[in-house]
């Protein structure tokens, strides 16, 4: 186990203070590929962050085969960049984002609308209880943390119980990447709380296109909230990236 102290260098890996602990199981090119996924959704692996290999291996205490394969993976996922250079953690612009919801939005109404016609009760209680059993504390403490882990769980659960390895594997990473750049909830309990119910109950009622719409206006409101609301990260990339495309213009 090390520790691994921040340098604010050109060119270094940066690491926070903290330790981390090697992994011990056998099958090294899963469980490393997990760790980083997690380490790049956690942030402790920042945005634009150049990833040495060495340092790599020596944190998870694993060889350079597994770590690779890892890498490998996570940049067709579009988290990490592998340049002749050097392999960075990707850095996303608004724009990136956007487009990023816009694709998440039709493959979660896409979802929904095949999910609507098959979905079963007790599923239906699950993803209602998710949310009402959060809500019901909202008076008496600070609910942020359970309504963000309950809305990963439900747009998670959207595409599971439709139970399409191909929608799946195009959806999931879609999730991944729009929770893992974002800071916490985008919109807050009491706008998003109405549009979930919304679209449960189109599930309950098997309306396979109100629950597509839902689906749809769901994520869009929220890409209509980043664009209003983008984080210095996102607006100062994007503005970088204008600058370049009006210089090579010129």
């Amino acid at each position: 186990m090390g520790v691994y102290r921040v340098r604010n260098r050109p060119g270094r890996v940066i690491f926070w203070d903290m330790k981390i602990q090697p992994i011990k199981k056998t099958d090294l090119d899963t469980l490393t590929y997990e760790r980083l996924r997690e380490m790049i959704q956690n942030r402790i692996l920042q945005p634009g962050q150049r990833l040495v290999q060495d340092k790599l291996t020596e944190m998870l205490g694993v060889s350079r085969t597994p770590l690779r394969k890892a890498l490998s993976q996570l940049e067709k996922e579009q988290l990490v960049c592998i340049t002749p250079k050097g392999t960075y953690v990707r850095r996303f612009t608004l724009e990136d984002m956007i487009i990023a919801f816009e694709v998440r939005a039709a493959l979660e109404g896409l979802a929904a609308r095949l999910l609507a016609p098959q979905i079963k009760k007790v599923d239906v209680e699950q993803m209602r209880e998710l949310f009402t059993s959060v809500m019901t504390r909202a008076e008496s403490e600070d609910i942020t943390a359970a309504y963000l882990e309950a809305d990963q769980e439900f747009h998670t659960m959207i595409a599971a119980k439709l139970n399409s390895g191909i929608l799946m594997g195009q959806l999931n990473p879609l999730i991944f990447l729009t929770i893992s750049y974002r800071p916490g909830l985008r919109r807050l309990p009491e706008e998003t709380y109405p549009e979930h119910m919304r679209l449960i109950a189109a599930l309950e009622a098997h309306d396979e296109a109100e629950a597509e719409e839902a689906a749809k206006a769901h994520l869009r409101a929220t890409i209509n909230h980043l664009c209003r609301q983008s984080g210095p990260e996102l607006a100062s990339e994007s503005s970088k990236q204008k600058a370049k495309g009006r210089r090579r213009v010129k």
